[in-house]
């Protein structure tokens, strides 16, 4: 990735109201949710910052079982304000120097590391100030955000989450169309569709 730096940040804050008590607790084939997407991260060797802030001790438990030097557990003790808190709590964690960084919920057990690769091969090529990965033209994560646009996240508020900074820079965003539907599939999606 010829000296590409990214950060991602994995937002694990929410109350979790479409599927209580706590969807990143459930385990698939004996993993929990929130590990399985974390640990789709790893390999890649960059920085990876779980936020957290509903249940954060049962999360946090959870995680401890992942070994990895690049993983920082943060909690953000705001998380009841909205996803803007919960961005602004991981770039602060994220040390200086990078490039970009990558944001995706904590509800993506199903990511790809080819397909995560994939995007920072683009990224690499491209530079976008902002890129969006796309599957049948669906947005999908992890959204990728230039660090110079670190400060426009600490002006935001309430539950946006990166919609805004996305609407304010329309015009820089670019897409990236992937052959892998699990950029879009969540729990919310995968319960229903299960059953649950």
């Amino acid at each position: 990735m010829k000296g590409l730096k990214v950060g991602f940040i994995v937002a694990a804050a929410g109350l979790s109201r479409r599927h209580p008590p706590n969807k990143l607790l459930i385990e698939i084939d004996g993993k929990s949710v929130i590990r399985r997407t974390v640990e789709s991260l790893l390999p890649l060797g960059f920085p990876v910052v779980v936020v957290l802030g509903y249940q954060a001790d049962e999360t946090r438990q959870v995680l401890r079982r992942l070994d990895s030097p690049t993983l920082q557990i943060v909690e953000n003790v705001n998380y009841i304000s909205g996803m803007a808190s919960s961005l602004s709590t991981g770039i602060r964690a994220l040390p200086e120097g990078l490039d970009y960084f990558g944001f995706l919920p904590g509800d993506k057990p199903f990511l790809s590391l080819t397909t995560i690769q994939s995007t920072l091969n683009f990224m690499t090529e491209h530079r976008p100030l902002i890129l969006v990965p796309e599957f049948e033209n669906l947005p999908g994560h992890p959204t990728y955000f230039s660090s110079t646009l670190r400060s426009e996240f600490y002006k935001l508020s309430g539950d946006t989450g990166g919609r805004e900074i996305l609407k304010k820079y329309a015009g820089s965003v670019e897409t990236m169309v992937v052959d892998d539907p699990n950029i879009t599939l969540d729990m919310d999606r995968w319960l229903e569709s299960h059953g649950k």
